[in-house]
């Protein structure tokens, strides 16, 4: 093979066309790796054929990155405090810069092996970095840098590409800076602020929300708990000096203004509340020297440690971390300032929060300092691990969760029970039944059903994409976005085989999916029996739905206690998230009624499906077979139950609760 290219930004797809067109050469003997979903569409719009990362990144790549990624972060974690919440927060921002980058060290060399090309094509090899964010966008540029240098590590020729208006290399701003206005600072008006909610608070029994996310606010109000008062927390920040001024007299003006409806939230702007700036630089100071001595060691003494592959990450690390992440870091500073102020000012019996990652997780720390009962209600999929490898990645992922520092963990199914005795929380967890997981409304699924033009006796699949970009890679329990685009596929395809006619797929994007309908059906197989859905409530999704497929994903427990029969796919014969009846080793013929099936055959999936077509066909329940993913009636507890005892037991005096020094 003459040349192998790169692409991984649609800008880049241009470049590439345009320096063909110049050096007027055709696309023989020319071998294009597609590295993102918008670089495949660009591509396939043009009729111009390309590979994805699939035949370049197996089951191996999965485990090997997986331990790798695992093994720089207990580096880090070794020059860290264990005890000190932004360098937990630290590390879970920066192991998602580690796994893309790992990622890339997979694939890339496996091409080039592959290949074995005398010409690689990239972009430019400069490496640019959004400093505004901590998560990898389209302005993080590493792509070209690392594969330009590994090029001519292995002595192959570089053609380079230009897509232009590409960011150059950021300089690191003192981590000591302040802007000459800082929201919140220790103003007239934030004292006001906070002296009047004291008030406000005062003698009242609070309970407190981080975030009105995953429906957070619904299920407090389904408690009917009239004796307490609500307040959610708001952590925007007000642009300018003026505006943030105009959002504290607003604020006051509706708690002063009396709710006519029963259930009512007063919001708390955590931006707007004072502090000293003298505190702020000294903190900001102290964890700017701590990112800015790991970069430092990443980029020299630690080197050879960060070249995985031949491919070196370190300078790309080492510049995320300088940047993006430290001002990530410095912002969760200020806020965690402020919202001691809010702490100490409401003095809440209990706080809830439905992740314990960034601000939340700051929240959940000052919970534990404050001696003030923090709830985490986990939003997200949780199971017990299996083998060494899922443990790696639960228990990372359960540190935003159940690995938490609030007081108090939600079970809202026995699977998440269990994850939590697999680490020693039982403890720790209350049972509680759902509370932030769907559930079903009828007669949401039947007008969503004559939305669609389907019938009552239609039999509805539904399958949830999850996308797994750059910035949200994760191994091994999950697919890559290549993975489960080609997992999607050989479900479209089953449906495709399946002899009834009277069959509906519908594909659940996330609301943040970014392709229409059109362009996604551009890169699936054709199928006149298939919906693809993304504003839609998932709930309502779920209600008009018979069978539920998914390879691991929060919707699978919401499928399950609603009474959906769900199939688990894992084409790559790796994870199965939930105990399923194992349908590799049985005959078609002889597969039970079950609420769970797994498989790993895509010849199979239409048998499958129709296996449960004739089992629900005529919508007989089957309630006995969901009982083991359901809490027994008097396992659990309700929400309401749970507050006023932690409230009550574990809160104390609201007045008398604990300062910080």
């Amino acid at each position: 093979m003459d040349r192998v290219v790169f692409l991984e930004f649609e800008d880049e797809v241009e470049a590439f066309l345009g320096t063909i067109a110049d050096q007027d050469r055709d696309l023989n003997n020319t071998v294009i790796v597609a590295l993102s979903l918008p670089v495949q569409l660009a591509l396939k719009s043009r009729g111009i054929p390309f590979m994805n990362s699939v035949s370049f990144f197996n089951n191996g790549s999965h485990a090997r990155v997986l331990e790798q990624s695992e093994k720089w972060l207990q580096m880090l974690e070794s020059h860290l405090d264990p005890g000190e919440i932004l360098h937990k927060e630290l590390g879970y921002c920066v192991r998602l810069v580690f796994n893309y980058l790992l990622w890339l060290s997979e694939v890339v060399p496996q091409v080039i092996e592959t290949f074995q090309p005398s010409k690689v094509c990239c972009p430019g090899g400069n490496i640019s970095v959004d400093d505004s964010r901590w998560a990898l966008t389209s302005k993080d540029r590493f792509m070209g840098y690392m594969v330009e240098a590994y090029a001519k590590k292995n002595h192959l020729e570089v053609l380079r590409i230009d897509p232009g208006g590409e960011p150059g290399r950021q300089e690191q701003k003192s981590p000591a800076s302040l802007p000459a206005w800082e929201p919140g600072a220790n103003t007239f008006w934030s004292r006001m602020l906070r002296n009047f909610i004291r008030s406000f608070a005062r003698k009242k029994e609070i309970v407190l929300a981080a975030t009105r996310g995953y429906g957070l606010d619904t299920a407090l109000e389904k408690t009917d708990m009239d004796d307490m008062t609500f307040m959610l927390l708001d952590f925007e920040t007000a642009p300018g000096q003026w505006q943030h001024i105009k959002k504290i007299l607003k604020i006051l003006l509706k708690y002063r203004l009396k709710s006519r409806t029963r259930f009512q939230l007063y919001t708390i702007p955590v931006s707007a509340f004072p502090f000293e700036n003298r505190d702020l630089v000294k903190r900001q100071e102290q964890v700017g020297n701590t990112i800015l001595s790991l970069a430092q060691r990443i980029e020299t003494g630690w080197r050879g440690d960060f070249t995985y592959r031949g491919m070196d990450t370190a300078p790309c690390i080492s510049m995320k971390l300088r940047t993006g992440i430290l001002n990530h870091l410095l912002g969760l500073v200020r806020m965690r300032l402020q919202l001691q102020e809010v702490l100490q000012a409401v003095r809440p019996g209990v706080v809830f929060s439905p992740f314990s990652i960034g601000i939340y997780g700051i929240l959940g720390d000052l919970c534990q300092r404050l001696q003030i009962p923090g709830f985490l209600v986990p939003h997200g999929a949780l199971a017990p691990p299996r083998s060494q490898l899922e443990e790696i990645e639960w228990r990372r992922l359960s540190q935003g969760q159940m690995l938490s520092p609030y007081r108090y963990k939600a079970a809202q199914t026995p699977l998440a029970a269990q994850h939590a005795a697999y680490f020693a929380l039982e403890k720790q967890t209350l049972k509680t039944g759902p509370i932030l997981f769907s559930t079903i409304e009828p007669d949401r699924g039947r007008e969503l059903r004559q939305r669609l033009g389907l019938s009552e006796e239609t039999f509805v699949i539904l399958y949830a994409v999850a996308q797994r970009q750059r910035s949200s890679m994760r191994f091994h329990i999950f697919e890559t976005e290549d993975e489960s685009l080609s997992s999607m596929m050989d479900v479209i395809s089953a449906v495709n085989r399946m002899p009834d006619e009277n069959v509906h797929l519908v594909l659940k994007l996330h609301p943040a999916f970014r392709f229409p309908e059109a362009q996604m059906r551009l890169l699936l197989p054709g199928c006149e029996r298939m919906s693809i859905l993304r504003q839609e409530p998932f709930a309502h999704v779920l209600a008009a739905s018979d069978l539920m497929v998914s390879y691991i994903s929060t919707t699978v427990e919401e499928a399950l206690i609603n009474q959906k029969p769900v199939v688990l796919y894992d084409k790559w014969k790796r994870y199965r998230f939930i105990e399923a009846f194992d349908c590799n080793g049985t005959p078609p013929g002889k597969w039970p009624v079950q609420a769970a099936y797994y498989t790993s055959v895509p010849e199979t999936l239409a048998e499958l499906f129709t296996h449960i077509l004739k089992q629900f066909k005529e919508k007989k329940q089957h309630p006995g077979i969901f009982q083991a993913y359901m809490f027994a009636l008097g396992e659990s507890q309700s929400l309401a139950r749970h507050i006023r005892e932690i409230s009550g037991k574990g809160a104390g005096d609201p007045n008398q609760r604990r300062s910080l020094s």
